[in-house]
Protein backbone atom coordinates (compact mmCIF):
# COMPACT_ATOMS: atom_id res chain seq x y z
CA UNK A 1 0.00 0.00 0.00
CA UNK A 2 1.39 3.36 -1.22
CA UNK A 3 -1.31 6.14 -1.45
CA UNK A 4 1.19 9.04 -2.22
CA UNK A 5 2.29 6.42 -5.24
CA UNK A 6 -1.21 5.62 -6.15
CA UNK A 7 -1.81 9.89 -6.19
CA UNK A 8 1.02 10.38 -8.81
CA UNK A 9 0.60 7.05 -10.65
CA UNK A 10 -3.28 8.37 -11.09
CA UNK A 11 -1.91 12.15 -12.34
CA UNK A 12 0.35 10.48 -14.52
CA UNK A 13 -2.22 8.23 -16.18
CA UNK A 14 -4.15 11.56 -16.80
CA UNK A 15 -1.70 13.02 -17.91
CA UNK A 16 -0.71 10.61 -21.09
CA UNK A 17 -4.76 10.48 -21.60
CA UNK A 18 -4.14 14.65 -22.44
CA UNK A 19 -1.28 13.60 -24.65
CA UNK A 20 1.61 14.73 -22.83
CA UNK A 21 4.76 12.50 -22.86
CA UNK A 22 5.89 11.80 -19.77
CA UNK A 23 8.99 10.21 -20.67
CA UNK A 24 11.38 9.06 -17.61
CA UNK A 25 9.68 10.98 -15.00
CA UNK A 26 9.88 8.78 -11.57
CA UNK A 27 9.51 11.01 -8.28
CA UNK A 28 5.96 11.51 -7.23
CA UNK A 29 6.38 15.12 -5.90
CA UNK A 30 7.88 15.76 -9.65
CA UNK A 31 4.54 14.28 -11.46
CA UNK A 32 1.99 16.08 -9.38
CA UNK A 33 4.10 19.09 -9.84
CA UNK A 34 3.84 18.98 -13.63
CA UNK A 35 -0.25 17.79 -13.43
CA UNK A 36 -0.99 20.77 -11.87
CA UNK A 37 1.68 23.44 -14.12
CA UNK A 38 -0.13 21.53 -17.17
CA UNK A 39 -3.91 22.18 -15.53
CA UNK A 40 -3.18 25.75 -14.45
CA UNK A 41 -1.06 26.09 -18.38
CA UNK A 42 -4.84 24.74 -20.03
CA UNK A 43 -6.91 27.09 -18.17
CA UNK A 44 -9.57 25.07 -15.64
CA UNK A 45 -12.34 25.57 -18.08
CA UNK A 46 -15.74 27.23 -17.24
CA UNK A 47 -17.62 30.55 -17.80
CA UNK A 48 -16.35 33.62 -16.80
CA UNK A 49 -16.91 37.59 -16.77
CA UNK A 50 -14.85 39.51 -19.43
CA UNK A 51 -13.12 42.24 -18.07
CA UNK A 52 -11.62 44.58 -19.95
CA UNK A 53 -9.17 46.96 -18.77
CA UNK A 54 -9.83 51.26 -19.95
CA UNK A 55 -7.10 51.38 -21.98
CA UNK A 56 -7.90 48.18 -23.73
CA UNK A 57 -7.38 48.23 -27.72
CA UNK A 58 -7.30 45.86 -30.20
CA UNK A 59 -6.03 46.06 -33.84
CA UNK A 60 -8.93 46.06 -36.61
CA UNK A 61 -7.75 42.61 -38.04
CA UNK A 62 -7.63 40.99 -34.80
CA UNK A 63 -11.10 41.65 -33.49
CA UNK A 64 -12.79 38.87 -35.27
CA UNK A 65 -10.85 36.43 -33.22
CA UNK A 66 -10.85 38.73 -30.26
CA UNK A 67 -14.41 38.03 -30.20
CA UNK A 68 -14.15 34.30 -30.84
CA UNK A 69 -12.00 34.55 -27.70
CA UNK A 70 -14.76 36.42 -25.99
CA UNK A 71 -17.89 33.81 -26.67
CA UNK A 72 -15.48 30.80 -25.86
CA UNK A 73 -14.54 32.36 -22.35
CA UNK A 74 -18.45 34.24 -21.98
CA UNK A 75 -19.86 30.68 -22.49
CA UNK A 76 -17.32 28.37 -20.76
CA UNK A 77 -15.66 26.56 -23.81
CA UNK A 78 -12.22 24.96 -23.90
CA UNK A 79 -9.35 27.45 -24.27
CA UNK A 80 -6.16 25.27 -25.61
CA UNK A 81 -6.84 25.87 -29.30
CA UNK A 82 -5.88 29.39 -28.59
CA UNK A 83 -3.09 28.82 -25.98
CA UNK A 84 0.79 28.58 -26.88
CA UNK A 85 1.60 24.95 -28.86
CA UNK A 86 4.20 24.80 -25.25
CA UNK A 87 1.21 24.20 -23.73
CA UNK A 88 1.68 20.48 -24.95
CA UNK A 89 5.43 20.33 -23.55
CA UNK A 90 5.74 19.90 -19.90
CA UNK A 91 9.50 20.68 -20.16
CA UNK A 92 8.90 24.28 -21.69
CA UNK A 93 8.22 26.61 -18.89
CA UNK A 94 5.66 29.49 -19.74
CA UNK A 95 7.55 31.90 -17.45
CA UNK A 96 4.84 35.07 -18.08
CA UNK A 97 2.44 32.15 -16.37
CA UNK A 98 4.23 31.17 -13.69
CA UNK A 99 5.87 34.33 -12.69
CA UNK A 100 3.11 37.00 -13.15
CA UNK A 101 -0.28 34.48 -13.93
CA UNK A 102 -0.62 36.14 -17.26
CA UNK A 103 -1.58 34.30 -20.21
CA UNK A 104 -1.37 34.80 -23.44
CA UNK A 105 -3.94 33.69 -26.51
CA UNK A 106 -3.34 33.67 -29.98
CA UNK A 107 -5.96 35.21 -32.21
CA UNK A 108 -6.85 33.59 -35.33
CA UNK A 109 -9.58 32.29 -36.35
CA UNK A 110 -9.17 28.72 -38.58
CA UNK A 111 -8.03 25.84 -36.53
CA UNK A 112 -5.44 23.23 -37.94
CA UNK A 113 -3.95 20.62 -35.48
CA UNK A 114 -5.85 21.36 -32.85
CA UNK A 115 -4.68 25.07 -32.45
CA UNK A 116 -6.22 28.13 -34.28
CA UNK A 117 -3.67 29.83 -36.69
CA UNK A 118 -0.53 31.42 -34.95
CA UNK A 119 -0.56 35.70 -34.68
CA UNK A 120 1.67 38.19 -34.18
CA UNK A 121 -0.44 39.78 -32.03
CA UNK A 122 -1.43 38.52 -29.02
CA UNK A 123 -4.42 38.72 -26.15
CA UNK A 124 -2.55 39.07 -22.69
CA UNK A 125 -4.99 38.16 -19.83
CA UNK A 126 -5.54 36.87 -16.25
CA UNK A 127 -7.70 34.46 -15.36
CA UNK A 128 -9.42 33.56 -11.77
CA UNK A 129 -12.10 31.64 -11.08
CA UNK A 130 -15.11 33.99 -11.97
CA UNK A 131 -14.00 36.79 -14.46
CA UNK A 132 -11.19 36.93 -16.62
CA UNK A 133 -9.21 40.45 -17.13
CA UNK A 134 -8.31 41.68 -20.56
CA UNK A 135 -4.85 43.57 -20.21
CA UNK A 136 -4.13 44.39 -23.99
CA UNK A 137 -3.16 42.98 -27.48
CA UNK A 138 0.64 43.20 -27.60
CA UNK A 139 3.35 42.13 -29.82
CA UNK A 140 4.95 38.02 -29.23
CA UNK A 141 7.78 38.37 -27.11
CA UNK A 142 6.40 41.21 -24.57
CA UNK A 143 6.28 38.58 -22.05
CA UNK A 144 8.12 40.58 -19.42
CA UNK A 145 6.47 43.98 -20.18
CA UNK A 146 5.77 45.58 -16.89
CA UNK A 147 3.52 47.65 -18.09
CA UNK A 148 1.00 44.69 -18.06
CA UNK A 149 1.20 45.00 -13.99
CA UNK A 150 1.01 48.73 -13.94
CA UNK A 151 -2.40 47.58 -15.69
CA UNK A 152 -3.66 45.41 -13.94
CA UNK A 153 -3.09 47.59 -10.60
CA UNK A 154 -4.89 50.38 -12.50
CA UNK A 155 -8.07 48.60 -13.24
CA UNK A 156 -7.89 45.73 -10.68
CA UNK A 157 -6.22 45.91 -7.70
CA UNK A 158 -8.16 44.40 -6.01
CA UNK A 159 -7.81 40.94 -8.03
CA UNK A 160 -3.72 41.21 -7.21
CA UNK A 161 -4.12 42.94 -3.50
CA UNK A 162 -2.19 39.54 -2.01
CA UNK A 163 0.46 40.14 -3.60
CA UNK A 164 1.13 43.92 -3.24
CA UNK A 165 3.84 45.12 -0.91
CA UNK A 166 2.62 46.65 2.71
CA UNK A 167 4.57 49.68 4.23
CA UNK A 168 7.50 49.68 1.61
CA UNK A 169 8.47 53.26 -0.12
CA UNK A 170 9.46 51.85 -2.83
CA UNK A 171 12.80 49.52 -4.40
CA UNK A 172 16.19 50.45 -4.24
CA UNK A 173 17.18 49.57 -7.94
CA UNK A 174 14.65 49.31 -10.31
CA UNK A 175 14.16 47.08 -13.14
CA UNK A 176 13.80 47.01 -16.78
CA UNK A 177 11.86 44.93 -18.98
CA UNK A 178 15.13 43.41 -20.03
CA UNK A 179 16.03 42.57 -16.32
CA UNK A 180 12.93 40.76 -15.52
CA UNK A 181 13.51 38.93 -18.54
CA UNK A 182 17.06 37.77 -17.47
CA UNK A 183 16.38 37.35 -14.25
CA UNK A 184 13.06 34.86 -15.38
CA UNK A 185 15.76 32.58 -17.10
CA UNK A 186 17.77 32.65 -13.58
CA UNK A 187 14.77 31.76 -11.66
CA UNK A 188 14.27 34.54 -10.04
CA UNK A 189 11.25 36.61 -9.28
CA UNK A 190 12.06 40.20 -9.33
CA UNK A 191 9.82 42.95 -7.36
CA UNK A 192 7.69 45.42 -10.03
CA UNK A 193 7.16 48.90 -8.92
CA UNK A 194 4.20 50.28 -10.35
CA UNK A 195 4.33 53.80 -9.21
CA UNK A 196 6.07 54.99 -5.94
CA UNK A 197 5.68 52.77 -2.94
CA UNK A 198 3.27 50.22 -5.19
CA UNK A 199 5.41 47.37 -5.18
CA UNK A 200 4.39 43.76 -6.06
CA UNK A 201 5.54 40.24 -5.86
CA UNK A 202 4.84 37.86 -8.57
CA UNK A 203 1.25 37.69 -9.21
CA UNK A 204 1.84 34.13 -10.26
CA UNK A 205 3.49 32.97 -7.34
CA UNK A 206 6.96 33.08 -8.61
CA UNK A 207 9.13 29.94 -9.02
CA UNK A 208 11.76 28.17 -6.62
CA UNK A 209 15.36 27.75 -7.62
CA UNK A 210 14.58 24.95 -9.64
CA UNK A 211 12.13 26.76 -12.09
CA UNK A 212 9.17 24.63 -10.38
CA UNK A 213 6.22 27.12 -10.03
CA UNK A 214 6.02 28.06 -6.17
CA UNK A 215 2.24 27.79 -6.31
CA UNK A 216 2.39 23.92 -7.67
CA UNK A 217 4.92 22.99 -5.26
CA UNK A 218 3.22 23.84 -2.30
CA UNK A 219 -0.04 22.11 -3.46
CA UNK A 220 1.91 19.31 -4.22
CA UNK A 221 3.64 18.80 -0.76
CA UNK A 222 -0.67 19.09 0.80
CA UNK A 223 -1.45 16.52 -1.52
CA UNK A 224 1.08 13.94 -0.75
CA UNK A 225 1.18 14.66 3.04
CA UNK A 226 -2.50 14.14 2.92
CA UNK A 227 -2.37 11.35 1.04
CA UNK A 228 0.42 9.91 4.17
CA UNK A 229 -2.24 10.72 6.66
CA UNK A 230 -4.91 9.16 4.80
CA UNK A 231 -3.00 6.08 5.02
CA UNK A 232 -1.58 6.28 8.85
CA UNK A 233 -5.68 6.74 9.23
CA UNK A 234 -6.03 3.29 7.41
CA UNK A 235 -3.78 1.02 8.69
CA UNK A 236 -4.33 2.89 12.53
CA UNK A 237 -8.31 1.89 11.55
CA UNK A 238 -8.23 -0.91 9.27
CA UNK A 239 -10.55 -2.82 11.94
CA UNK A 240 -13.17 -1.49 11.57
CA UNK A 241 -12.91 -0.72 7.58
CA UNK A 242 -12.67 -4.72 7.84
CA UNK A 243 -15.81 -4.87 9.61
CA UNK A 244 -17.65 -2.15 7.01
CA UNK A 245 -16.26 -4.03 4.01
CA UNK A 246 -18.45 -6.93 5.38
CA UNK A 247 -21.32 -5.74 5.40
CA UNK A 248 -20.67 -4.77 1.99
CA UNK A 249 -19.85 -8.62 1.35
CA UNK A 250 -16.51 -7.87 1.18
CA UNK A 251 -13.79 -9.81 2.82
CA UNK A 252 -10.43 -7.80 3.76
CA UNK A 253 -7.40 -10.02 4.65
CA UNK A 254 -4.29 -6.43 4.89
CA UNK A 255 -4.68 -2.64 4.56
CA UNK A 256 -1.72 -3.61 1.99
CA UNK A 257 -4.64 -4.53 -0.86
CA UNK A 258 -6.09 -1.17 -0.65
CA UNK A 259 -5.80 1.80 -2.98
CA UNK A 260 -5.92 5.46 -3.88
CA UNK A 261 -7.97 5.87 -7.63
CA UNK A 262 -9.45 8.51 -8.98
CA UNK A 263 -12.62 8.49 -10.86
CA UNK A 264 -15.07 11.22 -13.07
CA UNK A 265 -12.83 13.85 -10.47
CA UNK A 266 -13.10 12.28 -7.20
CA UNK A 267 -10.86 9.77 -4.94
CA UNK A 268 -11.71 6.47 -3.57
CA UNK A 269 -10.41 3.92 -1.74
CA UNK A 270 -10.20 0.94 -3.31
CA UNK A 271 -9.64 -2.86 -2.51
CA UNK A 272 -7.29 -3.84 -5.44
CA UNK A 273 -8.29 -7.51 -5.30
CA UNK A 274 -11.58 -6.95 -6.23
CA UNK A 275 -11.69 -3.51 -8.00
CA UNK A 276 -14.63 -2.45 -5.80
CA UNK A 277 -14.65 0.67 -3.99
CA UNK A 278 -15.01 1.10 -0.37
CA UNK A 279 -15.00 5.09 0.67
CA UNK A 280 -15.18 8.52 -1.39
CA UNK A 281 -12.17 10.57 0.03
CA UNK A 282 -13.78 13.76 1.39
CA UNK A 283 -13.88 16.90 -0.24
CA UNK A 284 -12.18 18.82 2.65
CA UNK A 285 -9.03 16.57 2.10
CA UNK A 286 -6.33 18.49 0.32
CA UNK A 287 -6.35 15.53 -2.51
CA UNK A 288 -9.69 17.13 -3.68
CA UNK A 289 -8.57 20.41 -4.78
CA UNK A 290 -6.86 19.66 -7.57
CA UNK A 291 -8.74 19.72 -10.88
Amino acid sequence: MNFRRDVASSLKRQLEGLGYEIGSMQEDRATVIAYLGACRRRVPVRPRRVLRARTFDCPPEYREGLADVHEAVRIGRDLTPYLSKGVKNLGRPDRMLDHWGIHHLHLGRHRSDDFVERTEQLLYCRFDYENVYFICVAGHGDWSSQHMIKILHENWPDSIKQYRLRDVLGVEVSVTDEDVAALWRGNISPLIEVSKGVVYYSPGGGVLTNGDNLADARTADKMLESADRLQKDVVDNFDEIRLGALEMGLTLTSPTTLRLVRQQGYWFIEDAVSCRLLCVVLGRSPLCQVA
